[in-house]
């Protein structure tokens, strides 16, 4: 029985010997901050030449710094400023005369200079769904109706209360009420829409929208889905749009 307890010993010092983890002290998990700050820089090169026009040269820089607190009981908050800069300027930004750059004479490339809040939001995720309110983007589908021009250097972004439920299978429904549309054109844009008729801001649209769309996956290359965007503009003497949808995605082909 003593020569069992001794090669017991024995064995266990060899493990313990063998295995350096084991020596280190036990430390608690590093906590996570309360705020974290987020940065995203994108440098950007355009060429446009249109008919009639000078031909330009737009090499932009645009920087999203921001404050994001971390989860508590669901709730969490973001605020993030947009910056854009011109390093060549070569272009017209179609923002009117009131933005930089701005000459009549050149091809339009559409990312004027602009310091301005993009995003700002009080944010619930919980029970299956995820909950915003304040200036945010919203994207839905393909972006072709509602979403944030992320091609451009001045994203638009909405003053919106939206949310996102997946309690159902396969199912993702999505609600959203607009405010305001925070368009792509800058804190300094003061023209008016030349290219939609009864829009008088470029800036900003002052809406009264309701946005509802849902997608339902049936399998892994299929998905059915439908959408209802019902848009009032406050500043337009259009007086409403209504646009309802069904769609499908079908995966054909498959590696």
């Amino acid at each position: 029985m003593k020569s069992k307890v001794v090669l017991f010993l024995s064995t266990a010092s060899l493990l313990h010997a063998g295995n350096p983890d084991l020596e280190k002290p036990l430390t608690a998990p590093k906590a996570e901050p309360w705020i974290k700050p987020t940065i995203d820089i994108r440098a950007r090169y355009e060429f446009a030449d249109t008919d009639g026009l000078d031909q330009s040269h737009a090499f932009t820089f645009r920087e999203r710094v921001g404050l994001k607190t971390k989860d508590w009981n669901g709730f969490s908050a973001l605020i993030e400023g947009e910056f854009s800069q011109a390093v060549i300027d070569d272009y017209n930004s179609g923002a009117g005369p009131t933005a930089e750059p701005f000459d009549p004479a050149n091809s339009p490339i559409l990312d004027p200079e602009t310091n301005e809040l993009n995003q700002g939001y009080i944010q619930y995720s919980g029970f299956d769904t995820v909950a915003k309110v304040g200036r945010q983007k919203i994207i839905y589908d393909n972006a072709a109706f509602i979403g944030n021009v992320g091609w451009r250097q001045n994203e638009q972004t909405y003053d919106a209360i939206s949310f996102v439920n997946k309690s159902a299978p396969g199912l993702t429904f999505s609600y959203a009420y607009l405010n305001q549309v925070n368009r792509i054109f800058g804190s300094d844009a003061d023209s008016a829409i030349g290219f939609l008729p009864g829009f008088a801001n470029v800036q900003y649209l002052a809406a009264d929208a309701h946005l509802i769309n849902a997608s339902y996956k049936v399998s892994d290359t299929l998905t059915l889905g439908g959408y209802a965007y019902i848009m009032n503009f406050e500043d337009s003497s259009v007086h409403g749009i209504i646009t309802l949808s069904v769609l499908v995605r079908k995966q054909l082909w498959r590696a």
